[in-house]
């Protein structure tokens, strides 16, 4: 019996704010390699998957910095769920709409939209979940490399911030 171990390298390519803007402005010119399909992947003849290691690039997202000059982004508001689920269970968030009125002095030192700070775009949080349902159309559902449960012995996450 022969015994493959895969790396699967996904690359969501292009600039953070840039790329997202672009792709509003122009939904044909966006920059995303093209992912496997279960309908058309097939395993090797013979082998048997022994070990999965996917590295990907985390997608789109805002400046992590705020300048003045910084244009509104309103690209981010679509998932609070996708972030909710990355912290403590019973934790809140703290993400608190605030209102700044335009008018006074002080307005512009404020970063406006709905963004954090170096958050995925929404964008960015369809093409993440895009994948992670292709993987697990291939790997779960097509092959049967891992059971349809997530179980801590047998996934590995790792994530760098920003």
């Amino acid at each position: 019996m022969k015994i493959s171990i895969l790396s699967a390298i996904s690359v969501s390519a292009a600039a953070a704010s840039a790329a997202s803007l672009l792709q509003a402005a122009n939904p044909k010119f966006y920059c995303e390699a093209p992912r496997p399909q279960a309908s058309t992947y097939t395993a090797l003849p013979g082998h048997t998957l022994a070990h999965l290691q996917v590295v990907h690039r985390h997608g789109d997202r805002v400046p992590d910095y705020y300048s003045p000059a910084s244009p509104a982004m309103d690209i981010c508001g679509k998932y609070p769920d996708l972030t909710r689920q990355c912290n403590v269970p019973g934790v809140p968030i703290g993400r608190t709409e605030i209102e700044i009125d335009s008018t006074l002095p002080y307005a512009n030192v404020f970063w406006s939209g709905n963004c954090e700070l170096g958050q995925l775009t929404d964008l960015a949080s369809e093409k993440m979940v895009r994948l992670g349902k292709t993987l697990r159309s291939i790997y779960i559902d097509k092959l049967g490399f891992m059971s349809q449960g997530l179980w801590a012995n047998d996934i590995y996450f790792r994530a760098d911030y920003i």
